[in-house]
C-alpha cells in the first residue's frame, strides 16, 4: 500500500468500535448499522488498512446476534471485492446470506443477494449476476427498499452489459439513475453515470459516452472520492483513445494512474499502464509504450494475475518488435498463447494465435491457418 494508506491512524476508529461494541450489547441492530456505515465510508475512501482493523475488532463481538455476524461477513465480502479477490468475496457473501436466512432478516437477505451478484460480476459470471440480482430486486420491491432496488437494477445493468445485451443494460441503468437521483444518493448517481458511459462506449459511440463520464468525474471530485475519480478518468481516457484523441487520452490516463498510486490500488494501476502503453503504440512511441507495458507486466506477475499477464504480453509484443527485433516479438506472442491455453480460455487462446499469425504475415512469413483463424483474420485485417 502507499504511504497515504499507511498513515491511516486507527485511534478514532478503535474508540468507535469499542463504543459500538458496548452499544451493540444494548441495541445490537442499531450499532451494527452504524458500524456498517462507518466501514463503507472507509472502504469507499480506500482506507483499506483501517477497514481490516474494523473487521478484526467486530469479529470479537462473540456475543453478537446472528444479524450482526451476517453484516460482518457482508462487509468482509465487500472488502474482498475492492481487492479483486472474487472467490473470497463470494465465500463471505454466501456466509452472510446463510446467516440472514437463519435470522429471518429479509432486508439482509435482499442486500446479501445483491452483493453476491456483484461478486459474481467480478468473477466474470454475468448469468449468476442476473440470477441473484433479480431475486434481490424482487425481494427489495416487496419490502419497499428503494435503495436496494436501485442497486440491484444497477448490477443487472452491469451483467447485461457483460452479456452484450446492451439495450437491456441501458434500460436498467436509466431506471437505476432515476432512483438514485430521487434518493439523493450522489455517490451511486455518479457510479451509474459511469456505467452509462461504458454502455455507450460498448455500443460503439464513444463520443456519446464522454458526456456521462464528465458529470461522474465532477461528482467524484465533489465527494472527494479519489478512487472513483481514478476509475472515471481511465474510462474517459479509453473513450478519447477510441476517438483517436491521443493527447486527451494520455492526459486522462496519467491523472488516473497518479490517483491509483495514491490509493495503493495496484490491480488498477496495471490496467491504466496497459492503456497508456496502447496510447503510445498508436503514436508509434515504441520506447514509451514498452516502458508502460513492462511496469504493468511486473505488477501482473506480483499479483499472480495470469489473465492480465497474457493480455500485456500480447499487447507489448508489437513495441518489443520495433525496439528489440522481430524474433523477440514472436517469443512474447508465443508466451501469450501458452498462457491463454493453460488457462483453458479457448476463445482468448484463439485470438492470441490470430495475433501471432497476423504478426508473422506482416513480416512476410508463411503461416498455416486453421479455418477459424482465417475467418477472424479476414474480419480484423
Amino acid at each position: 500500500m502507499t504511504n497515504a494508506t499507511k498513515q491511516d491512524t486507527p485511534g478514532r476508529d478503535v474508540f468507535l468500535v469499542e463504543y459500538l461494541g458496548q452499544f451493540a450489547q444494548r441495541e445490537p441492530l442499531a450499532a451494527t448499522a452504524q458500524w456498517a456505515r462507518l466501514f463503507e465510508d472507509l472502504r469507499v475512501a480506500w482506507q483499506l488498512n483501517t477497514c481490516r482493523h474494523l473487521l478484526r475488532e467486530a469479529k470479537r463481538w462473540f456475543w453478537a446476534p446472528t444479524e450482526t455476524r451476517a453484516q460482518v461477513h457482508n462487509s468482509e465480502g465487500l472488502l474482498a471485492q475492492s481487492l479483486a479477490d472474487w472467490e473470497e468475496a463470494i465465500r463471505c457473501h454466501q456466509q452472510a446470506l446463510h446467516l440472514f436466512h437463519q435470522a429471518g432478516h429479509r432486508p439482509g437477505i435482499a442486500y446479501a443477494l445483491n452483493n453476491l451478484g456483484l461478486a459474481y460480476q467480478g468473477r466474470g459470471r454475468p448469468e449468476k449476476v442476473v440470477e441473484y440480482c433479480k431475486a434481490s430486486l424482487q425481494l427489495s420491491q416487496e419490502l419497499g427498499d428503494q435503495a436496494n432496488v436501485a442497486r440491484a437494477m444497477g448490477n443487472l445493468s452491469l451483467a447485461y452489459r457483460q452479456l452484450g445485451r446492451l439495450d437491456e443494460a441501458l434500460a436498467y441503468a436509466r431506471q437505476s439513475l432515476a432512483h438514485f437521483r430521487q434518493l439523493g444518493d450522489r455517490y451511486h448517481e455518479g457510479r451509474t453515470l459511469n456505467n452509462l458511459g461504458n454502455i455507450y462506449r460498448q455500443k460503439g459511440n464513444s463520443a456519446q459516452a464522454i458526456p456521462f463520464f464528465q458529470p461522474d468525474l465532477d461528482i467524484c471530485r465533489e465527494l472527494g472520492d479519489r478512487h472513483g475519480m481514478a476509475q472515471t478518468l481511465n474510462n474517459l481516457g479509453l473513450a478519447h483513445y477510441d476517438l483517436g484523441h491521443w493527447l486527451e487520452a494520455e492526459e486522462a490516463f496519467r491523472e488516473s494512474l497518479a490517483l491509483f498510486q495514491e490509493t495503493g490500488d495496484v490491480y488498477s494501476q496495471r490496467r491504466v499502464l496497459n492503456n497508456l502503453g496502447m496510447t503510445y503504440d498508436a503514436q508509434e512511441a515504441w520506447t514509451d509504450a514498452l516502458m508502460c507495458y513492462e511496469q504493468a507486466l511486473e505488477m501482473c506477475r506480483e499479483l499472480g494475475d495470469r489473465h492480465g499477464e497474457a493480455s500485456i504480453l500480447g499487447n507489448m509484443a508489437e513495441a518489443v518488435g520495433h525496439v528489440r527485433g522481430h524474433g523477440e516479438a514472436i517469443k512474447l506472442y508465443q508466451q501469450a498463447v501458452a498462457l491463454r491455453e493453460a488457462s483453458g480460455d479457448s476463445l482468448a487462446a484463439l485470438r492470441a494465435r490470430v495475433n501471432l499469425c497476423a504478426h508473422l504475415l506482416r513480416h512476410g512469413e508463411r503461416v498455416a491457418l486453421e479455418p477459424q483463424e482465417q475467418i477472424i483474420l479476414q474480419r480484423t485485417f
